[in-house]
């Protein structure tokens, strides 16, 4: 968040945090560095000057929850159908490669996690969520609290 924060193009869009307890995922923090930052950018690219993206980081049962969300541009059908494809794009005069979202799956796929991608259609925003598996020591903690308990 703090890498794209500043950027010139990025500065009248607000990006909002909410993590409301540590949460711990074992993952390459490289990759999902590069995960994290492909999903704001694709969010914040989205929007109109004074858009707002949130990132919310949560546990869920035994898996860990990135939501990016965005009150963007939202998705037609036909772009979330492809989503994922190497060299898909839908950016606006060519902007973007069209490889971010097929390197953020694969990353995500590694980790033994998944993504689901939510729009109402064009100009309703949208919304990434990245399952992760908890990490085994959370897991386990979490596992003998609820037998002790």
């Amino acid at each position: 968040i703090d890498m794209v924060r500043h950027v010139g193009s990025y500065k009248q869009k607000e990006i909002v945090f909410h993590a409301p307890a540590p949460v711990m995922v074992g993952i390459n923090p490289q990759e999902m560095k590069q995960v994290v930052l492909n999903l704001i950018t694709n969010g914040l690219d989205s929007l109109e000057a004074d858009g707002v993206v949130s990132v919310s980081l949560v546990k869920q049962k035994d898996m860990a929850q990135l939501i990016v969300t965005d009150n963007g541009c939202g998705m037609t059908e036909e772009v979330k159908k492809h989503l994922f494809e190497p060299f898909f794009t839908s950016g606006k005069d060519g902007h973007g490669t069209g490889l971010g979202m097929s390197i953020t799956y694969r990353i995500v796929d590694e980790h033994g996690g998944h993504i689901d991608v939510f729009s109402d259609g064009p100009g309703k925003g949208s919304s990434v969520t990245v399952r992760l598996p908890l990490d085994d020591m959370t897991t386990k903690e979490n596992h003998h609290r609820h037998h002790a308990a």
